[in-house]
């Protein structure tokens, strides 16, 4: 079985020459047009802080299909859905960069099931708060590594630099993610010199030292 992404187009602008399962015939750039005021008003309202995206999101969802507002948002969206197709199909070097992109984006997830294999306890992540730790921690660690990596790199680059020896060029290093973990045991026991920069993890012990010192 074959699947192919529709490209949406205009109705006045519909080739005879393409086979209708390709394109699909829905939206009109005059209608747009006079609902486009609207639209600018409700992306300010978000921008601004005056309305919040899910409010926005529930008020013209599926329900208000009727709305003008909704199907002037919903062509406006398929065109540049469209535009968007286009320019992944016709454009060889934006194809490589989207899937240069998704790519490395999968491999950020791959890391991040590696350092969190296992399945959250039942009494945690409950609540709000414990929802954005978890995260906060996971995407600090996963920061930690690929910051490691990047270092390392680095190194690597600069000894060959003072050997003499030759370096991949900016344009081949562009496509190196450091998000490799396969030399990393994440089953073992790390130590951290917390104690090196505890002054600038809780400034409130800092403060006490100063003042126990004072008197």
């Amino acid at each position: 079985m074959r699947v192919f992404q529709s490209t949406y187009v205009g109705r006045n602008d519909f080739p005879k020459s393409l086979p209708d399962f390709l394109l699909q015939q829905c939206f009109t750039l005059e209608f747009i047009q006079s609902e486009l005021g609207e639209l600018l008003r409700m992306a300010a309202s978000i921008n601004d802080g005056y309305g919040s995206a899910t409010f926005l999101l529930e008020r013209f969802g599926s329900a208000a299909r009727n709305s003008r507002l909704h199907r002037a948002g919903t062509q406006w969206g398929q065109w540049w859905d469209s535009v968007y197709l286009c320019d992944y199909a016709a454009q060889p070097p934006f194809r490589r960069s989207v899937n240069r992109i998704l790519v490395r984006g999968e491999s950020v997830h791959q890391l991040e099931r590696v350092i969190h294999a296992g399945p959250i306890r039942v009494d945690r992540g409950r609540r709000r708060d414990e929802k954005v730790m978890i995260s906060g921690a996971l995407t600090l660690l996963t920061n930690a590594v690929i910051a490691y990596n990047t270092w390392k790199l680095h190194q690597v680059l600069e000894r060959s630099r003072e050997a003499g020896q030759p370096v991949p060029s900016d344009e081949i290093l562009a496509h190196i993610a450091p998000i490799t973990f396969r030399h990393i045991n994440f089953q073992g026991i790390y130590r951290f010199p917390l104690e090196r920069y505890l002054d600038r993890l809780l400034p409130s012990v800092r403060c006490q030292k100063i003042t126990a010192g004072a008197k």
